[in-house]
């Protein structure tokens, strides 16, 4: 309790503790700007995040009519889930009861957010703070699951349950987890010695020289398919694993992105999906996009090439592209679910 109110003390007096500093304006006024852009998710917020948590949802109450049979309004109830997962990119917006009576709101903050970002490395996470910023999601990892048992009542809760699933989401992202910074290139303006170098190799792309884009961020989610695919891989037996602990959900989710990036790719048997994703040297928190002899990146048209001259091809709508992020979406679910079953069974 004592760490907990440590903590939400320091978040919730940010602004006043450093409004004169300037890396922290420098931020804010980075996020202000470039908030609403898409490429600065993981997953697009309303089109990604949202339709995966859903997805989620959906299953979780088909799995558990008991559960769906307690609920006053199911619609509230999915609602309020899907706006809690949204409002870790969005705030809550406007929302004046949730902003001063929910506790622990301040991990929904665009003050937070800042300085507190959406990558999870669990090896490389003693170089993640850089100055007042925290590159990792762990800060508001631990907020968020503080939160949930800190408000008593179930709409409240259910904001931060979405939280949390948010950031499971983004642990199925390759960039968020190899990790490779993307978003304003600006933020080199925060600290040059240490965050130039993770924006400046990107100068070479022209549409990377105000922001760095992650392609799979904008890959669809394939609702249908997904639906399908749930029906058939997986029961609700098996979805359930009362093994697992919320915190161990977020290194699966590492592990499963780290694994699928070790697999090889189809028709490509010299490359592995790590092609596309160098990772961090030891000492180093990023890694960074293998853009080496104008290599592509994903879900771009053209070569991959190593240093022994192999090459593999893709096409712009590559079939291999939406098996791969299909994957990624499906774990993404499934881990959703044994949150839900996990905070609220």
């Amino acid at each position: 309790m004592k760490k907990y109110l440590m903590t939400n003390m320091r978040l919730k007096t940010s602004i006043l503790n450093d409004f004169n500093s300037k890396p922290y304006i420098v931020c804010t006024l980075l996020f202000l700007f470039f908030g609403q852009i898409n490429e600065t998710h993981a997953y697009e917020p309303n089109t990604g995040h949202a339709f995966i948590f859903s997805l989620a949802i959906e299953q979780f109450l088909s799995c558990h009519q008991d559960k769906k049979q307690s609920i006053p309004d199911i619609n509230i109830f999915t609602k309020r889930l899907i706006q809690g997962n949204v409002a870790m990119d969005k705030s809550l917006g406007w929302n004046i009861r949730d902003r001063l009576l929910l506790k622990n709101a301040s991990v929904f903050s665009f003050q937070t957010r800042t300085r507190n970002w959406h990558f999870y490395n669990s090896k490389q996470q003693k170089h993640a703070q850089v100055a007042n910023i925290n590159q990792s999601m762990t800060n508001l990892w631990d907020e968020a699951l503080v939160g949930f048992h800190e408000n008593k009542k179930l709409n409240d809760k259910l904001l931060f349950v979405g939280a949390l699933a948010h950031l499971l989401e983004d642990a199925t992202v390759p960039a968020h987890i190899t990790p490779i910074y993307h978003g304003p290139t600006a933020i080199k303006f925060l600290n040059a010695k240490q965050m130039a170098k993770l924006v400046n190799y990107m100068k070479e792309r022209s549409d990377s020289r105000f922001v760095i884009h992650d392609n799979l961020d904008k890959y669809p989610v394939e609702v249908s398919k997904l639906r399908a695919k749930l029906r058939q891989k997986t029961s609700c037996g098996s979805l359930a694993k009362s093994e697992n602990s919320v915190s161990n959900l977020l290194l699966q989710n590492e592990r499963f992105t780290q694994i699928l990036l070790e697999t090889p790719i189809i028709e490509c048997s010299n490359f592995v999906w790590k092609s596309f994703w160098t990772p961090p040297k030891e000492n180093e928190y990023f890694g960074r996009y293998n853009i080496e002899n104008e290599n592509i990146l994903f879900g771009e048209k053209g070569n991959l090439t190593d240093s022994n001259g192999a090459s593999c091809s893709f096409d712009k709508d590559d079939v291999r592209y939406r098996e791969f992020a299909q994957k990624l979406h499906l774990q993404a679910i499934e881990t959703d679910v044994r949150l839900l079953e996990t905070l609220l069974l």
